[in-house]
């Protein structure tokens, strides 16, 4: 949401010894104030917030919901009761304005407590005290002049949301307590669930220690130089064999390098990484060693970045085009004989696939 295209109203209509005042705060800071009746100061003043001030208040606005409130809850004897309006108009570039208001009584107990709180943060927010009273009044929560940062609105907007969870599961409780039942022990049984997958996973990591450290019979460990290094392309008439030296069917290898380069391509989903390849043992002419991933992983890896693979060796055979071709490939990667004759394109590696070494 742009906040120079919005404007915040807060009208308190005063009867008898009520204060009777408006203010109008706009997206671009401007405050302005019409004091009427019962008020410290009568007539017009103006002021400037803070950019940060106005997107705390849209926050409320956004946090209680505003616009699925009723326009205006009634009393009866409603002739000689202050009242208020609040208004919030939102416009985008073509003018186009989306425009809510609501008014309720002073004193009426079904009014929803979050607007009224909405009208504290308005007065909070755009200082009005200051003009209203003589002195801060008690009801104050927040002195919006102490707000000078992102840290301060983020505690704010915590408290507040906080605090609206709790009138929420509150209620979601006393209109139907079996529906909360039903969510904790869902939650119970998701929690369950996380600790034995860590369970898992902490069993699977001391195993490759161990291996690592000890048995080696069926894991590997190999810079992506060592990898290609290690490939033998065999041809002979219309049979090509493409196996490795040291790897078999049923290994299990873990690549650990630092990354040259990592790129994003959006029309195939696919992050790709790229090592140096700097043997020269076989007859591979390549500049670099790159292994493919499904999805965006920029956000998890980046150049430089020591990193593990850890694949499975399979063995596969199958016929194109005539030619007969035996192969020893990553399993996570091989999509099936069928799918692979009609594509000719192997699986991208998955992020489980991919671990990152913190220093």
């Amino acid at each position: 949401m742009i906040t120079k295209n919005v404007t915040i109203k807060l009208k308190r209509i005063g009867r008898g010894i009520s204060p009777d005042y408006n203010l109008i705060i706009k997206g671009d800071g401007k405050v302005e104030y019409y004091g009427n009746n019962n008020v410290k100061i009568k007539g017009e003043k103006k002021a400037k917030i803070k950019p940060e001030k106005i997107k705390l208040l849209l926050s409320f606005f956004k946090n209680i919901d505003f616009f699925s409130y009723n326009d205006i809850y009634p009393i009866d004897n409603s002739e000689k009761i202050p009242y208020n309006i609040i208004t919030l108009s939102i416009s985008d570039e073509k003018d186009n304005v989306i425009k809510k208001s609501i008014t309720h009584f002073k004193g009426d107990k079904k009014v929803p407590r979050d607007l009224i709180e909405l009208e504290n943060k308005i007065d909070e927010m755009a200082e009005s005290y200051k003009w209203v009273y003589d002195k801060k009044t008690k009801s104050e929560s927040i002195d919006s002049s102490d707000i000078k940062g992102e840290k301060q609105i983020k505690n704010l907007l915590e408290k507040h949301e906080k605090k609206l969870r709790r009138k929420r599961i509150m209620k979601l409780s006393e209109k139907n307590p079996k529906k909360i039942f039903v969510i904790i022990f869902s939650i119970i049984i998701i929690l369950v669930l996380i600790f034995f997958i860590m369970q898992q996973f902490v069993k699977d990591t001391s195993n490759d220690d161990k291996l690592k450290n000890g048995n080696k019979s069926n894991i590997i460990y190999m810079s992506a130089d060592e990898y290609f290094s290690d490939l033998i392309i065999t041809e002979t008439g219309s049979n090509i064999i493409r196996d490795f030296k040291s790897l078999n069917k049923g290994d299990r290898l873990i690549i650990e390098d630092n990354i040259d380069n990592i790129f994003y391509r959006y029309d195939t989903n696919i992050t790709t990484i790229t090592f140096n390849f700097n043997s020269t043992e076989n007859d591979i002419d390549y500049e670099n060693v790159s292994f493919n991933f499904k999805g965006n992983l920029l956000n998890y890896f980046r150049k430089e970045d020591t990193i593990l693979i850890k694949v499975n060796i399979t063995e596969v055979v199958y016929t194109i085009n005539d030619i007969n071709i035996e192969e020893e490939i990553f399993e996570e990667q091989w999509p099936g004989k069928d799918n692979f004759i009609n594509t000719g394109s192997y699986f991208p590696l998955t992020l489980s696939c991919i671990e990152k070494i913190e220093e």
